[in-house]
């Protein structure tokens, strides 16, 4: 906090005086601390599902500082059709973002650091009309960017397994000889 007086002279040598009080706050970068996600997504075989995903941001600055935290994808490793098909030529790299895919403000952690989520649809394993829900390895990234265009980027990869009924593993967290009798025998 500084207090200022400035000084002005009019044309009849007449010495005018305004004081005020300037206050400047250091701009702190921020910073992604935790990436709270799930390892494993098991598709239902006919409902859509949700994938929530919290990230918490240290910003001492405060929620108003943060312009955005947003995701990437990565679904080079994920099946392409129904059949279980693969991507030939696979790019580890091949991280693909829209401006759409911006995190929501939740509030603030018992530490104050800024929870954002998200909750991206996840397509069933079979919703009917032939399209199939993909199967494999995917890939997310994390950025946060605040008002001073200093940015955070979380450039190492959370890998999410992506399980359905069908796709010849049995997880038994999630499926038996009852629901998946094809994957456990």
């Amino acid at each position: 906090v500084y207090r200022i007086k400035t000084y002005a002279r009019d044309m009849e040598d007449n010495l005018g005086i305004q004081p005020s009080v300037v206050s400047i706050e250091e701009e702190f970068p921020p910073q992604i601390e935790l990436v709270d996600m799930p390892e494993l997504f098991y598709l239902d075989p006919t409902e859509w599902g949700t994938l929530t995903i919290q990230v918490a941001i240290d910003d001492p600055n405060g929620a108003d500082d943060i312009t955005y935290v947003r995701y990437a994808i990565n679904t080079d490793f994920l099946t392409l059709d129904c059949d279980g098909n693969m991507n030939s030529d696979p790019d580890e790299f091949n991280f693909q973002w829209d401006p759409s895919w911006e995190m929501t403000y939740l509030g603030t952690d018992g530490n104050g650091l800024l929870i954002y989520q998200t909750d991206i649809p996840m397509r069933p394993a079979d919703d009917g009309s032939g399209i199939c829900g993909r199967t494999g390895l995917a890939l997310f990234q994390f950025t946060v960017k605040d008002k001073s265009n200093q940015t955070d980027e979380m450039n190492m990869e959370f890998p999410l397994e992506i399980f359905k009924c069908g796709d010849g593993g049995c997880l038994s967290e999630f499926e038996d000889e009852t629901t998946c009798p094809e994957d456990c025998p």
